[in-house]
């Protein structure tokens, strides 16, 4: 399980390279909070598409799995912001709020932000098909001159 985790911070670092400032990023445990400013939690099963199990359907896993997280926090004198990204993620994140007590603004959620990242990521692999689009596909092959500039990215 260690390892796993370590992998998985390793993948978080990697996206650092978008901040604007430094950030720290280890596998450690909840005693770990302490001097953090951010949680990002990401817990539960993925659904298992091919019998078609949805996200809703695998909820009572996550909540399970939420239930331990939030014992453990109590246990911290934490009080910085989480960021919830486990799905679904408006449900999840009430439930966070509701058990933890905390005021509601300091606990959030990407909420659809991925659903519409992968909405447009669809549309622009469908342009791409196209062979009207050829001058698209010319400036996301050359994606590494690309600049990122407070999260939106200009080519």
């Amino acid at each position: 399980m260690r390892r796993r985790h370590l992998a998985q911070a390793l993948d978080l670092y990697d996206s650092t390279l978008y901040l604007h400032k430094g950030a720290r990023v280890k596998a450690g445990d909840y005693s770990d909070l302490e001097d953090a400013s951010l949680v990002i939690i990401s817990a539960g099963p993925l659904p298992d598409l091919t019998t078609g199990e949805t996200r809703m359907d695998t909820l009572s896993k996550t909540v399970a799995i939420i239930k331990d997280i939030v014992k453990n926090i109590k246990t911290t004198s934490y009080d910085g912001l989480i960021l919830n990204i486990s799905n679904p993620a408006d449900v999840v994140t009430h439930y966070l709020q509701h058990e933890l007590g905390w005021d509601e603004k300091k606990i959030f959620s990407t909420s659809t932000t991925l659903d519409s990242a992968r909405l447009k990521k669809e549309r622009l692999q469908r342009r791409l098909a196209s062979t009207r689009n050829q001058s698209l596909h010319m400036r996301l092959v050359s994606m590494e001159k690309a600049r990122w500039f407070h999260g939106q990215l200009f080519l």
